[in-house]
């Protein structure tokens, strides 16, 4: 019993020198399941602008590099190019590289559907933390209030306690 009182005593003086609105703004900034509502609100949002981003096509860079124990030749060697005097063009390592934009011309309204259904998962997680940042809210007024409850059921006790031990102390004078 004494360890409770000490308890409810140590939380009361606590309680004494922090508001229940600075209880709540530090657990919303601290508290991990708010942290992870906006994480999910983040990564729902990042979801959604890449559904936006796929409609509207995209570039890719292309290369190749090839390499050849032998030299190449480059291209088809007429037989007058044999005769001539000049070396042929051949190479044992050939490079290419290019620009090529992709744009889906028909998707059955997958994209469309996609990006609606990624604009839902944005508001699902934006309820979820709203709901998270009220129920950690509802917990720490519902504590609160229990601790000042506490704290006024011990003054009351204590009160008790010194009206018997007066009340005592008249009858046996009595």
């Amino acid at each position: 019993m004494k360890h409770i009182l000490l308890l409810v005593l140590l939380s009361v003086s606590y309680l004494e020198a922090e508001t229940l609105s600075g209880l709540i703004n530090y657990a919303m900034k601290h508290n991990t399941g708010v942290l992870q509502g906006k994480t999910a609100i983040e990564l729902s949002r990042a979801s959604e602008r890449m559904s936006e981003a796929a409609m509207g096509g995209e570039f890719n860079f292309v290369g190749s590099a090839t390499h050849y124990n032998i030299e190449r030749t480059l291209a088809p060697v007429p037989p007058s190019a044999m005769m001539a005097k000049k070396p042929i063009t051949t190479s044992k390592e050939i490079f290419s590289a290019g620009l090529a934009f992709n744009v889906p011309l028909f998707t059955g309204g997958a994209q469309i559907h996609q990006l609606r259904i990624d604009q839902l998962g944005t508001q699902i997680a934006t309820i979820k933390s709203r709901l998270g940042r009220e129920e950690v809210a509802y917990n720490i007024r519902i504590l609160y209030l229990s601790l000042l409850a506490q704290d006024g059921i011990l003054t009351a006790q204590q009160h008790y306690v010194a009206s018997l031990k007066k009340l005592a102390s008249q009858i046996r004078t009595e």
